[in-house]
């Protein structure tokens, strides 16, 4: 993954964040939705990203939201993981995030 695609998977993430009334699933949703192929792992540095990018520049309460969407997501992962799944990409989470969650 080069680090323009990951800039503009954070990019993705800020811009949802900024437009979202509260950070949940449909963030998470969103990216999955623009970035099919990405791994779940880059989903999760995405979000963590930008979290971190605004905790940096503004001090903004939404950090705290996708730090915890970043950690709902991981643990979406390791979900996979115990199953003996193999890691999911973005296309597959979507699918479980619309299936399994409202």
């Amino acid at each position: 993954m080069t680090e323009i695609f990951t800039d503009r998977m954070i990019a993705s993430v800020l811009q949802e964040a900024a437009s979202a009334p509260r950070i949940d699933y449909d963030v998470a949703r969103a990216l999955a939705k623009a970035y099919p192929e990405a791994s779940g792992l880059a989903l999760v540095f995405a979000i963590a990203s930008a979290a971190s990018g605004l905790e940096d520049m503004a001090g903004d309460p939404k950090a705290a939201g996708l730090y915890r969407l970043a950690a709902m997501v991981a643990a979406d992962l390791f979900a996979f993981e115990a199953r003996g799944q193999a890691m999911p990409n973005g296309a597959a989470l979507l699918k479980l995030w619309l299936s399994e969650l409202p």
